[in-house]
């Protein structure tokens, strides 16, 4: 807990100290001698250019980062850095904005694709191993071991990892993003090999902690107390919406639902069985939780209707002390525009965790992406230098490719604190030209590409005003406390016969549970007629939806790690 309050005083001291901030000679990596090594091996390049030092050029075929920011990746001080350290050039290529799935579809039938490609090859129609056998992408499992010295041991360091990333047929397909984190072990920030695989809860739950205050109240644990609070919010505030949100984050968030074991959509993986969350009996009890909140006045009337703009203008006027978002953009920017306006206010948001049933409850699921997030870059099977794609690739996960893929260079967009974590500078923070922090880092660094995304780094990007309760919230709706999984089953893979199949129902059923959803919320279809509404999930084929879903998951635990 003691780091865990360190690292938001870090954070909270970022955009008063980057400018003056001075390097400390370390990078606060504590990892093993051996393991330094491995991430050294592939730094300078030589083995992608040879002994004669020529330089190699390949294509690379991904979408823009920020298209309104700058056209190519070229531009990216990280790529910059990259070629320097390889010895590779890279010919970027870029689609249209807008015209990034057409232009996928012509590239991956054409005889002369791009040597690497960036996609979610996860979903490619048939999954990744279709790809390989219908010669779209190279198996690079073999080359992997070969030229991905780094990569390699960091998969060898976290088999479930690798079980994620790997094709049901075990084979490696592209080289992954992935979502990792300095462990609470640690007092000093940790580079790639040491920062573990972690899936990302970003949305939760956001109250008026000024209106708890003024009202005596004290934070909701339980769902009675909750409905306490609402109550009192609509008593004492006179507002008509205490609880105000759409019907995407209300679902996404998890809120209630957790309580009752059950997701508030979709299949959830029962100790390695697919079950259908909406039909089950303790889904009905979660249903009655939001059907009382609706009819005693507590949940917005709109939510059904309303968009994300309409939402938050209820939350800037004060005619809501509860919602659910972001904690950057549905918190602190919040609270930035609301204190900007007026400096005398008294709005105070905090982040709190999902109501539990019973005191004491540990709640299983919760909002979180998993720490593969699909995307990856692929090997083409027009490439003929495998070699030097995958050195390329590899350097991401080496300790300087790390920093330049996450921070950009030392002394130029970030500086190291006294006590080993990344800062960034007065260059990137007061942008010349008033991008804003998380735009203007784009610029230099890489989000969202085959690389260990640092979530330190997200930290600080969303890190923009002088109050500390976003990072609070954010590593409440993160902890254990909040859920101990993500409320979907792992990331299992269709095979080309069941891809339509699955699309098709998934559609039909996924259609008639959202609209009884909200019609049951709003009272408009009886909770006593549940059953009946169960029997007509059965009948639009749940069985066969549920026999497909189970292949897949069975498939994902027979790969092997």
């Amino acid at each position: 807990m003691m780091r865990k309050t360190k690292r938001i005083g870090a954070l909270l001291l970022t955009f008063l100290i980057a400018a003056a901030a001075t390097s400390c000679g370390t990078n606060g990596e504590n990892g093993s001698s051996a393991e330094n090594n491995v991430q050294n091996e592939t730094s300078s390049g030589s083995s992608a250019a040879g002994d004669t030092g020529e330089r190699i050029t390949l294509t690379y075929y991904c979408g823009l980062q920020a298209p309104d920011v700058y056209t190519s990746n070229a531009e990216m001080l990280c790529y910059q850095i990259a070629s320097e350290k390889t010895g590779i050039d890279i010919e970027w290529i870029h689609p249209p904005k807008g015209q990034e799935t057409e232009q996928f579809n012509l590239m991956i039938v054409s005889d002369d694709k791009p040597d690497i490609i960036e996609s979610n090859w996860r979903t490619f129609s048939g999954g990744p191993d279709y790809a390989i056998e219908t010669n779209v992408i190279q198996d690079i499992t073999d080359a992997v071991a070969q030229y991905m010295p780094n990569f390699s041991a960091y998969l060898e360091k976290y088999p479930d990892l690798r079980q994620m990333v790997s094709s049901d047929q075990s084979r490696l397909y592209c080289v992954p993003y992935i979502f990792t984190n300095t462990p609470d072990s640690s007092s000093e920030w940790q580079s790639i090999m040491n920062r573990e695989p972690i899936p990302e809860t970003y949305v939760g739950i956001i109250m008026r902690g000024d209106w708890l205050e003024e009202l005596g109240l004290e934070a909701p644990e339980t769902i009675d107390e909750f409905i306490n609070v609402l109550t009192a919010f609509k008593n004492e505030k006179g507002i008509s919406a205490p609880f105000s949100t759409t019907t995407s984050f209300l679902k996404q968030s998890q809120i209630f639902a957790s309580a009752y074991d059950v997701t508030s959509d979709g299949f959830i993986d029962v100790d390695g069985k697919a079950v259908f969350s909406p039909i089950q009996p303790a889904y009905k009890e979660y249903l009655t939780v939001l059907n009382r909140l609706y009819t005693e006045g507590l949940l917005d009337p709109d939510f059904a209707a309303q968009d994300q703009t309409t939402n938050q203008a209820k939350i800037t006027s004060g005619d809501t002390g509860m919602w659910l978002g972001y904690y950057s953009s549905w918190l602190n920017a919040f609270y930035d525009q609301l204190h900007a306006e007026d400096p005398n206010t008294t709005f105070n948001p905090i982040g709190l965790a999902n109501p539990l049933l019973t005191e004491g409850q540990q709640l299983t699921y919760r909002q979180a992406d998993d720490s593969y997030r699909s995307q990856g870059a692929a090997i083409s099977s027009s490439c003929e230098n495998v070699e030097a794609a995958l050195t390329y690739l590899d350097w991401a996960f080496t300790e300087e490719g790390d920093l330049a893929m996450n921070w950009g260079a030392e002394g130029d967009t970030f500086e190291w604190s006294e006590d080993g974590w990344p800062v960034l500078t007065d260059k990137v923070i007061n942008d010349p030209d008033e991008l804003g922090v998380a735009t203007a880092i784009t610029k230099y660094t890489r989000k969202n590409g085959p690389l260990g995304m640092d979530y330190y780094n997200r930290l600080i990007l969303g890190e923009s005003s002088g109050t500390e309760e976003g990072l609070k919230g954010l590593a409440v709706w993160n902890s254990e406390r909040n859920g101990t999984r993500s409320a979907t089953i792992p990331l299992t893979t269709a095979t080309s016969e069941e891809s339509a199949r699955l699309s098709a129902l998934s559609n039909e059923i996924n259609t008639y549970v959202s609209e009884s959803y909200v019609k049951f919320v709003m009272g408009e279809m009886s909770l006593e007629d549940f059953d009946s509404y169960v029997s007509t999930v059965e009948s639009l084929g749940l069985a066969e939806y549920t026999e497909l879903t189970q292949a897949g998951l069975d498939r994902y635990y027979n790969r092997q790690k």
